[in-house]
């Protein structure tokens, strides 16, 4: 009897010990394909990203919020000075909703686009009426056009083939042209590529000029002019305000301490990522100093520093469907696709234990990795971005699938007690002008950076752009 049961006892040590090893060899091949995978990925620019014809008859949700702003939108009104915003998340929100209709109509096949030269936008900058947009990153036109379509635009009809595969940093729109043939717009690439717009039919309803000027008289929109010296290691349309509002201060604190091995902070994560912590199979990674969750369609791990969901392949992942709305796992369209992951990015954002508080997540940049669309977002404190060493979510998704996603949580918040005034955009480009080499090109961008403390102030910064 004994001999029996000391046999069973073998036999039953020998069966948990293989399928301990077959855990293991998962786990190991699971991570080294990701390992692979990510080494294998090539980070096209957004350049890149789509060549794709879209007749827009999708479902639009018209309050749909969207999760891109412009860096900067400025107007001029005949020979007047030209005043322009760069920070404040609210008024941006509500003149870039101005602009949807003229930036939906622009991409839209009711115009011509025709390639031009640098020359053609600075001659634009030196006329007398106009709006000017300029955005954190380089994108894809034809998210722009999602964008507007979503966020509200009438605009109805096909994309304009011939953008579909371009990009754009810059925009100068003339929204009171109504005449077939006339310039409607010009955009401009980071290299300096620039498009021109032609109206082939009067735009239904358009943005005036006159319409932005209760944003100057509010004092949302301030003094400013575009760089006008000879230096050509400075961008000319780098707009030079004259002068800032005082910023609060931020505590910018990244990571969740116990995160890691919190059930309770893990949850909302894990649930939105149809995830059941409780009845799904986990154990705590030593080396990786966090809990790992497999799921029957990918693997969850939390550590303090990091949220991150990954598959082995594209046919795993969770169904796009969750997060757009849409009845059936099927095929999404592009807007479907982007409808998801601003989706994900709100649920998050609303997620208590994401800490994100006065901060909000705008995307930053957006590329084709083979068959999936990979998204970056990052931080921002009243449409001024944070610098950070990490992203603060990545998402990866197929045409039906999440596939993969990795939030970096971070804490923030304003000392409004603690404030101090940027030094003058004339002085940094100055400084930019004596320093710059040959063939480096440079222009102003307004952020968050730390000082020797540890406490983020907003400065203007010097950007190298692409010559």
């Amino acid at each position: 009897m004994k001999k029996t049961e000391r046999k069973a006892e073998i036999i039953k040590t020998a069966i948990i010990t293989f399928l301990f090893i077959v855990a293991m060899l998962m786990v190991f091949f699971h991570f080294d394909e990701l390992r692979k995978r990510n080494e294998n990925a090539t980070d096209s620019n957004v350049g890149d990203s789509f060549t794709l014809k879209s007749t827009f008859s999708d479902k639009i949700d018209s309050n749909s919020e969207g999760m891109i702003l412009p860096s900067q939108i400025a107007f001029k009104k005949n020979s007047d000075s030209i005043f322009a915003i760069c920070s404040g998340k609210n008024y941006m929100e509500e003149i870039y909703s101005l602009l949807y209709d003229s930036i939906a109509f622009m991409l839209s096949s009711k115009c011509t686009v025709i390639e031009d030269d640098t020359k053609a936008f600075d001659d634009a900058i030196a006329s007398n009426k106009y709006i000017y947009v300029r955005y954190h990153t380089p994108l894809p036109f034809v998210l722009l056009y999602f964008d507007s379509i979503g966020g509200g635009s009438k605009v109805s009809g096909e994309m304009s083939d011939k953008i579909s595969s371009l990009i754009v940093s810059e925009l100068i729109i003339f929204p009171e042209e109504s005449e077939n043939g006339s310039l409607f717009a010009l955009s401009k690439e980071p290299g300096g590529k620039v498009q021109k717009f032609l109206l082939n039919e009067a735009p239904l309803s358009s943005i005036g000029i006159a319409d932005l000027e209760i944003y100057r008289e509010a004092g949302a929109m301030v003094p400013a002019s575009f760089y006008s010296a000879k230096n050509e290691s400075i961008v000319s349309s780098t707009l030079i305000f004259d002068d800032m509002p005082q910023r609060s201060s931020l505590t910018f604190t990244e990571g969740l301490t116990g995160l890691s091995k919190n059930t309770e902070l893990q949850t909302p994560f894990a649930e939105m990522l149809s995830i059941n912590p409780n009845k799904t199979g986990s154990y705590f990674d030593d080396e990786l100093d966090g809990t790992v969750y497999m799921a029957t369609h990918g693997t969850l791990t939390f550590t303090d520093d990091a949220i991150e969901y990954s598959t082995l392949n594209n046919t795993d992942g969770i169904p796009l469907s969750i997060f757009s709305g849409k009845e059936s796992d099927s095929s999404h369209s592009m807007y479907e696709c982007l409808s998801a992951a601003r989706a994900i990015a709100s649920i998050i954002s609303d997620i208590k234990g994401a800490q994100i508080g006065e901060g909000h997540l705008l995307l930053t940049d957006l590329f084709r990795n083979d068959q999936a669309l990979t998204l970056k977002f990052g931080y921002f404190y009243d449409n001024v971005p944070i610098s950070s060493k990490n992203d603060a979510l990545i998402l990866e998704i197929t045409s039906e699938k999440l596939v993969a996603l990795k939030f970096y949580p971070s804490k923030i918040s304003s000392d409004r007690s603690n404030v101090l005034k940027s030094l003058p955009a004339g002085w940094v480009i100055g400084i930019a002008e004596y320093e710059s080499k040959e063939n480096e090109k440079f222009t102003l961008i307004y952020k968050y950076e730390a000082d020797e403390s540890g406490t983020f102030f907003a400065e203007w910064k010097p950007l190298k752009i692409k010559g």
